[in-house]
Parts: C-alpha cells; sequence; structure tokens
C-alpha cells in the first residue's frame, strides 16, 4: 500500500513536469510563431530613407557607369575604368572614342565605337584584345567566349559580321535588303555557333522578320526564319542556355534555341514597352499605361508573367544590378527584387548619375556629379 502511494505520487509530479514542460513548449511556439509573422509582415514594408555609410570625392566621376555583379565600370570618350565594389580601381585602360558603348556579358566585355570601327574586348582582369572592323558599327553583341557580332554599315548597305576573339572573321551575312529589309538587332546563342538577328522590313505587309543564321556555314545558312506583320523587334537577346528572347513594341517572342530553333512563346504586354532587362533566366519590362502610370513586368524564361507592379512615379533610368532592379530619377528611387518585390520607395538626397547594388546587406552606391555615396538602407 505505501508503494501505490508513493508511485502515484512520483506519477503525478511526473505528470505535472510534463504539462508545465507542454505549456513552455506552446509560449516558445507561439512566441516563434509570431516572430515569423511580425518579421515577414516587416520584411515585406518598403524602406522609406537611407544613411549615408561612406563619402568618397576621390573619384574622377567623368563619364557613364555600369555594373559588373558587385564590381562596376567607368566609362567616358578617352578610356575606362573597372573598380571593384570597395570603389577601389583594379585596372584602367585609355582610348579615344567618339561614342563609345560598351556590352557586358558575365565576366567579359566588349566597348565599341558607336558608328565607328573600333572594337576593344576585357575580362574582369584586363584588356584581352582589339581590332577595326569593316563598315561602321551600329549594334554588337559578345559571346562569353570573347567572340564578337554586329551590324555594319557599308556604303549604304547593313551587313551582319562575327568575329573571333583573336579578331578573325567567321562569317560576313549579307541579306537582300528588297526582301530582309535592315537587320536592327543582333545575338549569339549560348555556344556562339548561330546568329540571331531581327529585320526591319516594310514589303508587302511584313514589318519584321527573325532569322537565326549558322555562322560556321559562308554561304548565309539559313535555319530559322519567322515573318510578323503587326509588330517590329528592335531588340533580341541571349535569355540563357536554349532561350533567345525578342523584345517587341507589345510582344516579346520566346525562342528555344535547338538544333531546329521554335517559337516557344508569344508573350502579348499590356501598354507602351520603356525599358527591358534581363535577369538570370527573366525578362523584365517596364510599361507605360497612361500619364505616369507604369507597370513592371517580370516575365519567366517560360514565357509567363511571374510578377505585375504597378508604380506611378516617373523615372529617368533602369537599371538591374546585383539582382536588384532599380528605378531613379532625380529625387525619386524606386528598388525592386528579382521576384518583383518591393524593397525601397522613397526619395533621394543627392541627384544621381548611376544607382548600382553593392556588396551587403540592403547596401547600395549613389553616383552623384560629385562623389560616390555608399549607403545602406533603414529598417525604418
Amino acid at each position: 500500500m505505501p508503494n501505490t502511494i508513493i508511485e502515484e505520487v512520483k506519477n503525478n509530479k511526473i505528470t505535472k513536469k510534463i504539462s508545465n514542460l507542454n505549456i513552455s513548449s506552446k509560449i516558445i511556439i507561439i512566441f516563434l510563431v509570431v516572430l515569423i509573422l511580425f518579421l515577414t509582415i516587416f520584411n515585406n514594408i518598403p524602406r522609406r530613407d537611407y544613411r549615408i555609410t561612406q563619402n568618397d570625392t576621390t573619384q574622377n566621376i567623368n563619364g557613364k557607369y555600369y555594373p559588373v555583379g558587385y564590381d562596376y565600370i567607368s566609362l567616358n570618350s578617352t578610356g575606362m575604368t573597372y573598380f571593384f565594389s570597395n570603389n577601389t580601381p583594379r585596372y584602367d585602360y585609355t582610348f579615344d572614342l567618339d561614342n563609345p558603348k560598351i556590352v557586358i556579358n558575365n565576366n567579359i566585355f566588349a566597348i565599341y565605337d558607336h558608328l565607328g570601327s573600333q572594337v576593344y574586348l576585357f575580362d574582369t582582369n584586363g584588356y584581352l584584345n582589339d581590332f577595326k572592323v569593316e563598315g561602321f558599327i551600329d549594334s554588337l553583341d559578345v559571346a562569353s567566349n570573347g567572340s564578337v557580332a554586329l551590324i555594319s554599315k557599308i556604303s549604304g548597305e547593313y551587313k551582319i559580321y562575327s568575329y573571333d576573339r583573336d579578331s578573325n572573321i567567321n562569317t560576313k551575312i549579307s541579306m537582300s535588303y528588297s526582301e530582309y529589309g535592315y537587320p536592327m538587332s543582333v545575338c549569339f546563342n549560348s555556344d556562339a555557333s548561330r546568329i540571331y538577328a531581327s529585320y526591319l522590313n516594310k514589303n508587302d505587309g511584313v514589318v519584321s522578320k527573325i532569322v537565326c543564321f549558322d555562322i560556321i556555314d559562308e554561304d548565309n545558312n539559313i535555319i530559322f526564319e519567322k515573318e510578323y506583320s503587326d509588330n517590329i523587334f528592335p531588340s533580341i537577346k541571349h535569355l540563357n542556355n536554349d532561350k533567345i528572347i525578342a523584345f517587341g513594341m507589345d510582344k516579346i517572342i520566346f525562342i528555344n534555341d535547338k538544333d531546329e530553333p521554335e517559337i516557344k512563346k508569344s508573350t502579348k504586354i499590356n501598354g507602351e514597352i520603356k525599358s527591358i532587362a534581363t535577369l538570370e533566366n527573366k525578362a523584365v519590362v517596364i510599361t507605360n499605361i497612361k500619364n505616369n502610370k507604369h507597370v513592371l513586368n517580370i516575365i519567366n524564361s517560360n514565357g509567363s508573367i511571374s510578377k505585375k507592379k504597378s508604380f506611378e512615379k516617373n523615372y529617368v533610368d533602369m537599371q538591374v544590378s546585383g539582382n536588384k532592379i532599380l528605378l531613379y530619377s532625380n529625387n525619386q528611387m524606386l528598388i525592386f527584387s528579382k521576384r518583383g518585390k518591393k524593397i525601397y520607395d522613397g526619395k533621394i538626397k543627392d541627384i544621381p548619375i548611376k544607382i548600382l547594388k553593392s556588396k551587403g546587406y540592403n547596401k547600395y552606391k549613389i553616383i552623384t556629379n560629385d562623389s560616390i555615396l555608399e549607403i545602406r538602407l533603414k529598417l525604418w
């Protein structure tokens, strides 16, 4: 009998301990759920202000700025400088170009003289090569292996050329103007074995054509051709390993770069397309609906619109930098994530020339006329 009483007492103590433990666990779980809910809601609220963490006035601000990952390039008519994210120069190179333009493909980039004939090749480590092309360059694309495809104007005719990294001509493409019109944009496929081109042609009701050439074949081997009577495509780009994307006036065409290329999808965009970019395997398109109302469209590589975000602020530039979408004017800044979440919506204290993503959480770079400001978005 006494043993039974002792056992009951022990069992009651154990039961109370378990009960107390369950209550404590429930409190902890409830606290964690509330904390996660709070952080989720808080994290989805756009930041409205920032603080300046560094003001660099040592750099001569002269030219245009372009992101390469978290690093960046300063470019003007007399040369270029490659900077690390912390604003330290890695290398520079001097030249004399009337109208320098740059095309960046991951770690390699080409600088060329628009309506001139000079091309320079660089990577993140420094200078690679330079050469003159035939005619005058209208637009250009660079492949990851350093090959260059370009549209050149020669004696009033537009031709497409392909050069390898060592400046050897791979191919010349000269199509009949009466049949094809003139090329507006070119791009390589992933291994630089093909060139895709968009043409403007107003003959026989055909407004534009998208054509794919095998650059190894010297007889202008056309392996794909598609005509459009309702749109023109001023820009064509390589999106990822097997996708080519053509940006029209209110339509985007996704092409599968297979043995026999095919149209994967044609995506209609509401409004007039104002700005375009690519971000990883997505297309970023901003349209103007009416007056100051704009829509940010993020489109997956399968052609489906994954996110739409409306905003009513004017902007002077859109920049994709560090997986962020940056929009800004003289006194306003909008920042979106690659999934379309609004990260910042507020004023800018200094008039920017360029805004770039810096390395670090919520860190950005505002380049003004006389300084480079490192900023961090305020949590509240």
